[in-house]
């Protein structure tokens, strides 16, 4: 016989003298034990069964139930308390310490029930309804934790805990209005309660709500000096919308500062600081913004990768040190891709073509997924081998670095936190970042270079650029083509009437700057059908700079803000069916300036809309122009914002005109979705620098 069912024998025995001798707690304890070490026993589980019923008649059961819970025996606790309130009349107290016994097992769900049962009896008590609410919110049923959070504080209107789990709700359901409303009365009754203010602080900021975003900040330093993502995101805070073209010189200005601020810290050699700094960026932090002022911000990027490098040497020095093995072959060439992203981003609709065309012969492919993610079942049929990483960063590198590639593709750097740390690793000889998931240069030591489109660099594009630049013909991507439904939405449903003139401008908000919005006055005071139609951002706020800043464009021209102006919600744009019918319903697209559109660019292409464009400096501001001189359709391209505006009021005012543009870009618009000449150039570049290693 083991040693367990002998223990538990043991327990069984000392069940029944204490059973004998009327002791029902005790024996009730003793055969719990031996049921728990042998559960396969019939007659260890009919007897406590047994003893549980006889024990149900006594009037003790609530304090017998806190006795169990103190002698380490919850769950006989909760089944005592369960049977109990099956086979008896609802009890206030038995009910309430069954919702405490689950809340404190983690069981919320079960929880929130037993709460109820006891609110039932007691309606008016506040602290079960915030009770209930905490389970609710804990056990992620948010809307319903909002309902029983309120109740509590219509009560105790001053209760701190609660209003902030309400805020925590109303986060997570994107109410960030009613979470600031809640967090703002706390600190009005705690001044220096750290958890609101960082909420507070984060949600304005990410809301582009700077000024009070950095208000709050600064308290955070006085208050939490060692709170480093606090430090960080003070220092690299941006704003999502800008209110005038002054603001972004400040506030880039203020970004470079804070960056060196930073890596002064770095240097100073404290390793708890640094450390600190590391987790946050790990967590937290990107970069994303600093790229949307139409500048070339190759020097900050630089700034940064340096940080990047340098937080790695010292807080992961084991695999920043990795070496990678000289691998000889006479096999195929081991190709690996990281991506965040799969349906919908415009690195997906790359990826599908690559694969669909991709040399199967010469190349093996591995793809990897940021954690949280995955293939879809299209791309796992594709592949050779995917892999979704696991969160830790050590871990994740471990597994690139077992597959010995030869060359890693990097997308969505400067989007992912997780995924630049990532980056900042040498992973294999041969690292590449493409134009399809960010493109913006990433300053990074480790990333070697940047695959590129032909027709979108400028001449001297390379010295935007701290990794080497590959052009790649054409685009430089093959981007699957759009399905287009037969029966799309009816103009009625958009708002749109049939004498308007619909002018797509549905990038997000922060590509369009301020000193670009007089373009949609003057198209307005020549067009007076035009309606210009924008997509709201996740960020209600963020929106309403936006709009009031146009606003203040328009009534500063003498025009209707509300008559030109509509913004569709994204909300509305759940199904495929409800995003691509606006621009089937448009009559003309207008591209942002300075950093253009990519995907809804090709999506124009696809319903066959006319495009106006005007390329800038840098390459992010050239997709349009790229992807128009690819399929040859030139006649809509502008040298400058002037000649943008002509363009646009022409293709409103001229129908015919307008007709034969869109005659030509039904005619040529296939050439954008079939023509792979970039992937063998691709390819023939891969072999290159595998070869050289």
């Amino acid at each position: 016989m083991s040693i367990a069912v002998t223990s538990a024998a043991f327990y069984f025995a000392e069940g029944y003298c204490f059973r004998q001798q009327q002791q029902q707690l005790d024996a009730l304890l003793a055969y719990h034990k031996a049921w728990k070490l042998a559960p396969d026993r019939l007659e260890y589980c009919l007897t406590l069964n047994s003893c549980l019923a006889e024990f149900l008649e006594s009037e003790e059961i609530y304090a017998s139930m806190v006795y169990l819970q103190q002698n380490d025996a919850a769950d006989l606790a909760c089944l005592l308390g369960e049977y109990y309130v099956e086979n008896h009349p609802p009890c206030l107290k038995v009910a309430t310490l069954l919702g405490e016994i689950f809340f404190n097992g983690k069981t919320y769900g079960q929880a929130a029930q037993y709460y109820q049962k006891a609110a039932e009896l007691c309606q008016d008590d506040p602290v079960l309804q915030h009770n209930i609410g905490v389970c609710l919110q804990r056990d992620n049923r948010h809307q319903e934790a909002i309902v029983y959070l309120n109740r509590a504080i219509a009560s105790c209107p001053e209760w701190v805990s609660a209003r902030k789990t309400l805020a925590a709700c109303f986060i997570h359901t994107e109410a960030f209005l009613e979470a600031i409303a809640q967090l703002e009365w706390v600190c009005a009754i705690e001044p220096n309660d750290e958890i609101a203010m960082q909420f507070l602080a984060g949600i304005y900021a990410d809301q582009g709500v700077t000024e009070e975003a950095l208000a709050y900040y600064n308290q955070l330093e006085c208050l939490a000096p060692n709170n480093y993502k606090n430090l960080l995101r003070s220092r690299l805070l941006l704003p999502i919308i800008y209110k005038t073209s002054d603001e972004i010189e400040v506030w880039y200005d203020r970004f470079g500062l804070g960056l060196r601020q930073l890596s002064d810290i770095v240097d100073s050699g404290d390793a708890s600081v640094i450390h600190g700094i590391y987790e946050a960026i790990k967590n937290d932090i990107s970069t994303f913004l600093i790229a949307y002022q139409g500048r070339n911000c190759r020097d900050y990027m630089q700034m940064y990768g340096q940080l990047i490098n340098n937080l790695l040497a010292t807080c992961c020095p084991d695999i920043a040190k990795g070496v990678i093995p000289t691998v000889v072959r006479n096999s195929k060439i081991q190709i690996g891709l990281i991506t965040s992203r799969t349906d919908g981003h415009p690195l997906s609709r790359w990826l599908q073509g690559w694969l669909k065309n991709r040399n199967k012969d010469d190349f093996t492919l591995h793809l990897y997924f940021g954690p949280h993610t995955g293939p879809t079942s299209e791309l796992k049929s594709q592949v050779d081998h995917w892999t979704v990483l696991p969160n830790d960063l050590e871990g994740a590198a471990q597994n690139i670095r077992q597959d010995q590639l030869d060359i890693l593709v990097f997308s969505d750097i400067g989007m992912i936190p997780w995924l630049t740390l990532l980056a900042g690793l040498r992973l294999a000889p041969v690292q590449c970042t493409c134009w399809a998931g960010h493109p913006v240069t990433t300053g990074l030591l480790t990333m070697d270079y940047f695959l590129s489109s032909e027709l979108q660099e400028p001449v001297g594009a390379e010295e935007h650029y701290s990794e080497e630049l590959v052009r790649l013909p054409g685009i430089g991507v093959v981007c699957t083509q759009p399905p287009l439904p037969e029966t799309p939405h009816p103009r009625s449903y958009y708002g749109i009437a049939d004498q308007d003139i619909v002018y797509l401008c549905v990038q997000s908000l922060y590509k369009y700057l301020p000193q670009d919005d007089h373009v949609f006055v003057e198209i307005a005071r020549r067009v007076p059908s035009a309606r210009f139609f924008f997509v709201d951002l996740p960020m209600r706020k963020a929106t309403e700079r936006f709009l009031d800043r146009m606003q203040l464009v328009f009534e500063d021209a003498g025009l209707s803000f509300e008559h030109y102006v509509k913004m569709f919600s994204r909300k509305n744009q759940k199904l495929w069916i409800d995003y691509i019918s606006l621009p089937m319903n448009s009559d003309i697209y207008l591209d942002s300036i300075g950093w253009s559109g990519g995907l809804t660019t090709m999506d124009a292409v696809a319903c066959g809309l006319p495009i106006v464009t005007t390329p800038t400096e840098l390459m992010r501001g050239r997709h349009s122009f790229g992807i128009l001189k690819h399929i040859g359709v030139t006649d809509t391209i502008a040298a400058n914002k002037t000649e943008y505006v002509e363009i646009a009021v022409r293709l409103g005012l001229d129908t015919h005109w307008r007709a034969e543009i869109v005659q030509k870009m039904k005619m040529n618009g296939s050439h954008l979705f079939e023509d792979v000449t970039c992937i063998a150039k691709m390819e023939d570049f891969f072999r290159t620098v595998a070869s050289k290693r």
